[in-house]
C-alpha cells in the first residue's frame, strides 16, 4: 500500500504544472487507447460458413476444330439436374454462328451434347471467343454460364434474377 501512496505523489509533483493543453493530449491518448479494442472489433466479420463446392450445372467436355478450321464442336456436360436450353451466344467473334440450334431442348442429367459451330467467310475458326448458355432448371430458376473454348474451361453459372 505504501508503494501505491509513493507512486500516486510521484504523479501528482509530476503533473502540478500542467496547463489545459497537456491534460488535452493525455486524455485524447487516453480515449484513443480506450477506444481502439472496439473500433478493431468491429471491422471483424464473423467468419461465413462456406456450402461445400456443387459442381456446375453445364461443365466443359471438350472443344474440338475441324481440320480445315470451318468447322467446330462444343461438347458440354449436364453434370446436375435436367435443364432446358434457352438461348445460344457467341461472343468475341462476329463470324461464327452455331449450326444446330438446341434452344428449347432439354439436357438430360449426366448426358454430353454438342454444339456444332461454323465460320462465315474465308477466315479459319480459332478458339478465341466465348460460348454464352442460357438454360433454365426444373424450378424455372434462369442461369447464364459462359464457356470459353481456348482455355477449356467454363465459368460458374450466374442466376439470372427474376423481374
Amino acid at each position: 500500500m505504501e508503494h501505491l501512496e509513493q507512486a500516486w505523489q510521484w504523479v501528482q509533483t509530476q503533473t502540478a504544472d500542467f496547463g489545459w493543453i497537456e491534460w488535452g493530449i493525455i486524455g485524447a491518448t487516453g480515449t484513443l487507447l480506450l477506444s481502439l479494442p472496439f473500433l478493431t472489433a468491429s471491422n471483424k466479420r464473423p467468419k461465413q460458413r462456406h456450402s461445400p463446392a456443387q459442381p456446375l450445372h453445364i461443365a466443359f467436355h471438350s472443344f474440338q476444330i475441324a481440320p480445315l478450321g470451318r468447322d467446330a464442336i462444343l461438347r458440354i456436360h449436364n453434370t446436375r439436374e435436367t435443364v432446358t436450353l434457352l438461348s445460344s451466344q457467341i461472343k468475341g467473334s462476329k463470324n461464327i454462328v452455331v449450326k444446330n440450334a438446341l434452344a428449347g431442348h432439354e439436357l438430360a442429367t449426366g448426358k454430353v451434347y454438342g454444339l456444332m459451330m461454323e465460320v462465315v467467310g474465308k477466315d479459319r475458326m480459332l478458339p478465341d471467343f466465348e460460348v454464352v448458355l442460357t438454360y433454365m432448371d426444373t424450378a424455372r430458376n434462369v442461369y447464364r454460364q459462359s464457356f470459353f473454348p481456348e482455355w477449356k474451361s467454363a465459368k460458374p453459372p450466374r442466376r439470372i434474377k427474376r423481374g
